[in-house]
């Protein structure tokens, strides 16, 4: 008798590339399409934007679920919610 014929080799599953957990300033500039500056002052100026300050060099980081919502929470034109 002969053998069943086995199935071709699966291919890998591609995947999407995910998105970083902490962005760059750059990052978020590109991502909200305003100048590294603006991300800078906003981060300064505004307590509740979600910043990581890293002791080392004195780089900065966005983590971006947080940044997401922070948007969400200061988006105007929308009610606030109770």
């Amino acid at each position: 008798m002969n053998a069943p014929p086995t199935a071709p080799p699966a291919e890998p599953t591609k995947t999407a590339p995910t998105e970083p957990t902490y962005l760059t300033p750059k990052g978020v500039a590109d991502l909200l399409r305003i100048s590294r500056k603006s991300v800078y002052r906003i981060a300064s100026a505004d307590a509740g934007f979600p910043v990581l300050r890293l002791k080392a060099g004195g780089a900065v980081r966005f983590h971006r679920a947080r940044l997401l919502a922070w948007l969400e929470r200061n988006e105007q034109g929308r009610g606030r919610r109770s």
